[in-house]
Parts: C-alpha cells; structure tokens; sequence
C-alpha cells in the first residue's frame, strides 16, 4: 500500500495576501494624500507671499509719487553726495504693517536721487517683503516774472469778504534756507482792478499795478516753452553724476 502526503490548495498558499494588499493601498493612499497636502500649502504660501510683495511694491511706488508731488525745499540744501534717510512714513490710515522709507542724494548738476523701500511687516514688526525703488529728478529753475501776487492780461474783478491777496513775501512752513526778498504788488494788470464786497489786497509798493503795459502774451507763454525741452531729457547710461 502507498502513502503520499498531502497537497496544499491555492487557498492556503494564498494565506496573508489581503492584508499586503490593504497596507500597500493605505501607504499609496497616504502619499497622495500628503502630496495634495504639501502642493496645497505650497500654493497658498506662494499666494500670500505674492500678496506681501504686492503691498510692498505699491508702498514704494506711494514714495516714489510722494517724491514729485510735494517737493521738500530743505533738499536744496544737503550736502552733493551724501544719502539723506527720511524717517519711515506709513501711507495707509491705522495701518502700521505696510510702510516705506526714502532715501535722497542730491547730486550735482541739480540731480536729485530718490530711493524708496517699501515693506510690508508682521504684527511683530518683522520684515516679510520689501521691494526698493530709485527714480532720478532734476530740479530745473525757469525764469518766471513775479512781480506781483496775480498777474493777469485783462480786466481783474475781486469779491468776496474773506478774500485775501497779498504780494508780501513769506517763507512756506517747514522750508528751511530761504531768504526773504522784497516784496511785490498784490495785483499787476494790463487792464483795471475793481472790487465787490471787501477783499483784502496788499503787496509793494502798492496793492495794485493797473494799465502795466509790460503785460504781454510772452510773459505767460515764455516760461512754458523753456520747460518743455526738458521733457526729452535724457540721462546716458555712462554719466557721471556724482559731486
């Protein structure tokens, strides 16, 4: 008689399979889980890093615009060469994260360099992003006949009770360095002054100047074409504008 052991089935062989197959399928679920998790925060990141940088730009851009809509006169005054720090200024109402800082250097030839660094900083004050902007002015001087308060080429009617002009010379607040010249007429007109209510006109050596016959088109359209080839100025790459 023959004895043979038995054989094992399939199914045995194919013992602890299902539990590989699950732990693989968890382990590939889990990557592309922590994969969609790490692209996600990554975008929103570079999201809001590009929201800093953003505000950053527009603050050195209010800076740059500052520069050469109100003219600070102590600047004629610095020192050819040197950089003049202004204190920091922050453009947005009660908002102390966005802030910018200029930087001027006058140099010769009445050139004027304005840097401005814009920053947009956290609750603690750090610095998230910045981003620096320079921009070149030249201060051009026209002649300009200033002989009185107003000057007109015609016929000059004042009303009013509160109106007030005057040809005496003052310094303007917060400008520093100036002299005072000699003082001029309120009103110099190739025609005639007349008033209605009770303005206030001073100057010297008179109030008015009426019948001037020196009163002419040139002196309005001269001053104009003097500035206006200075628009196609242009500065060469290799100038040499420091003092």
């Amino acid at each position: 008689m023959t004895s043979c052991s038995p054989r094992l089935s399939l199914r045995t062989d194919e013992r602890g399979m299902a539990l590989a197959i699950a732990l693989l399928t968890m382990i590939v679920i889990g990557a592309l889980v922590t994969g969609a998790f790490f692209a996600g925060r990554m975008e929103i990141a570079s999201g809001r890093n590009a929201v800093y940088t953003s505000q950053a730009t527009e603050a050195a851009e209010a800076g740059i615009a500052t520069v050469f809509r109100s003219w600070n006169g102590a600047w004629n005054s610095y020192p050819v060469d040197s950089n003049q720090v202004q204190s920091s200024v922050y453009p947005v109402a009660g908002n102390s994260s966005i802030r910018y800082t200029l930087t001027v250097r006058r140099l010769k030839a009445g050139v004027f360099q304005f840097t401005v660094l814009g920053e947009k900083l956290d609750a603690a004050g750090n610095v998230l992003a910045s981003r620096l902007l320079a921009k070149l002015g030249r201060l051009a001087i026209t002649w300009l006949d200033t002989k009185a308060a107003v000057t007109a080429k015609a016929n000059v009617s004042v009303s009013g009770t509160a109106t007030k002009i005057s040809g005496y010379n003052t310094i303007p607040a917060g400008w520093v360095g100036c002299t005072v010249t000699d003082s001029v007429y309120g009103i110099r007109t190739s025609g005639t002054v007349s008033t209605s209510g009770s303005p206030t006109i001073q100057g010297v050596p008179a109030a008015t100047k009426v019948n001037d016959s020196t009163v002419v088109d040139s002196l309005f359209t001269l001053p104009y074409y003097a500035m206006l080839p200075l628009k196609q100025v242009t500065v060469p790459a290799s100038s040499n504008w420091n003092g």
